[in-house]
């Protein structure tokens, strides 16, 4: 990643969602060897002594998920209204299998143009 190069519209939504949050600052990625960055290193190899067998889950998310129960509006419908589109259900295999090089069809114009953009969870495009 870098500011001249752009994520790979196929990369994982992990990292795309880190490209996201990093387009916010001016950084600079370099290479650290494993001398001169230990610590990092260290952690990175660190064993843990058994697999737990739950991880906390944080306030935050457990307040959402509440909440989600009463909106309107949840995944499952944006899914369905997915596949009743005439053109998302396009877009949606185009994000999950990769896109042509070349757009034939004015309709596809608009996510073409942004399809490094795009990215697919649960048969929603978002």
């Amino acid at each position: 990643m870098n500011e001249k190069k752009g994520i790979p519209a196929l990369a994982a939504p992990r990292v795309q969602r880190w490209a996201l949050t990093l387009s916010a600052y001016e950084y600079k990625v370099s290479y650290k060897a494993e001398q001169t960055n230990g610590t990092a290193d260290g952690l990175s190899r660190l064993p843990t002594p058994e697999m737990p067998e739950s991880v906390p889950v944080p306030g935050e998310t457990i307040l959402l998920m509440e909440r989600l129960e009463g909106t309107p509006v949840h995944s499952g419908h944006i899914k369905e209204w997915t596949k009743r589109n005439p053109i998302l259900p396009q877009v949606l295999r185009f994000i999950l299998e990769g896109w042509p090089t070349k757009n034939n069809s004015e309709e596809l114009n608009p996510y073409f143009t942004k399809q490094s953009e795009l990215s697919a969870e649960d048969g929603c495009v978002l």
